[in-house]
């Protein structure tokens, strides 16, 4: 492999993962109805933690996405996003389990946009693997993650 090359898949992954989590959460934020339907559609969280998970999520997402621009804190800001998707991806799981079809509403309502549960999960697993390529630098020299330091030595 080309020594610049894992360089350049990095940065192509920040921008996918950036356009991606701004704009989803951008459109949650827009529609906190749509939104809120949709996570309830899933029937895996409880009522009262519905209004919070709305007014939080679709921020993580933005502040996750656009941290990787700060160097000090692209491996957190990608352990983040990797950790978002994992949890779309088992929420799609779960509904596969359940045999449910949530209202998918990541992506506003767009009907290209919207995903069926087994592609909630492969878009989701997707979408940690380019977090992996964001944050596997960090965590191959042994930086923890969201500070870019190199780790204590016990001294």
């Amino acid at each position: 492999m080309v020594a610049g090359r894992g360089a350049e898949m990095r940065t192509i992954a920040k921008i996918i993962l950036t356009l991606i989590f701004v704009s989803s959460g951008a459109m949650k934020i827009l529609d906190t109805e749509a939104f809120t339907s949709s996570v309830a559609s899933f029937h895996v969280f409880p009522a009262i933690s519905i209004p919070v998970i709305v007014a939080t999520v679709p921020w993580l997402e933005i502040l996750a996405s656009l941290e990787k621009k700060t160097k000090s804190w692209q491996g957190g800001a990608a352990l983040t996003i990797f950790a978002l998707c994992l949890g779309f991806a088992t929420l799609y799981g779960t509904a596969i389990a359940l045999g449910i079809t949530p209202d998918c509403g990541c992506f506003g309502d767009n009907p290209l946009l919207k995903a069926t549960p087994p592609e909630g999960v492969v878009r989701g697993l997707a979408l940690a693997g380019l977090a992996v390529v964001v944050w596997a630098p960090w965590k191959k020299q042994g930086k923890h993650p969201s500070t870019n330091d190199e780790p204590s030595t016990g001294d």
